[in-house]
């Protein structure tokens, strides 16, 4: 019969809508009869139906882009499902799916740091960090022909977006920094032999978006979305 907790999660794979169930086992990489025991030691039940919730919005995900799911290296895959399960906030719970959505359209572009990365975000900081991104990568300033690797954002212009204190901005930002998803500002000095060697600058006045911070932010987006 097996456990009690085994059963719960039998229970919970009935549930599971046939293309759900071939997406996770597509993702997965193993059958499909495996796959409840694979999870079944890792998660209770509440996290078992949000982590179907999760598969069921990611399998939606690729369907809109036409993606056939490849199967997600385990090392990616269970920490998405397993610290994914534990989101219940909409939006953060669209971002956990948006990354098992592109690990399974091209598992190179989501590496096993990411989810460890996404489950130390709180939702306004996932926010600030994608609107940083929306700034410099989708609607780039014109002023000074700045590559987006250079150009900065004002600590102001956050803090009126998002009605921050200065304290909470400071707070906020040095969680970015802390994960290397945002950098102190840089800058170049040609006269120096080597004209692409970059110098960064001290203090939060102005931050940019690192390279980590672009894919980061690319790969909790769903599939083909506007940035």
């Amino acid at each position: 019969m097996g456990t009690p907790e085994a059963q719960l999660i039998k229970a919970g794979t009935e549930v599971v809508t046939e293309p759900t169930k071939e997406f996770l086992t597509k993702v997965a990489g193993t059958p499909g009869a495996e796959l409840g025991e694979i999870l079944g030691d890792r998660l209770r039940l509440r996290r078992w139906k949000n982590a179907i919730r999760l598969a069921e919005k990611a399998r939606e995900f690729a369907a809109e882009r036409g993606i056939d799911p490849h199967a997600v290296p385990l090392p990616t895959l269970f920490p998405i499902l397993e610290r994914g399960s534990l989101e219940e906030e909409e939006g953060m719970a669209d971002r956990w799916a948006a990354l098992l959505a592109n690990a399974a359209a091209d598992p190179d572009s989501v590496p096993p740091s990411f989810p460890g990365i996404l489950e130390q975000l709180a939702p306004i900081e996932a926010a600030i960090l994608e609107a940083i991104h929306h700034a410099v990568i989708v609607e780039p300033s014109a002023e000074g022909g700045q590559p987006w690797q250079l150009t900065t954002i004002s600590a102001a212009g956050i803090q009126t977006r998002f009605s921050l204190t200065e304290a909470e901005y400071i707070g906020r930002v040095e969680n970015l920094l802390r994960l290397r998803l945002v950098g102190p500002p840089a800058t170049r000095l040609e006269f120096i032999d080597n004209p692409e060697r970059v110098f960064l600058l001290e203090g939060t006045d102005q931050i940019r978006l690192t390279e980590l911070g672009r894919a980061f932010v690319e790969a909790c987006q769903r599939p083909g979305a506007p940035a």
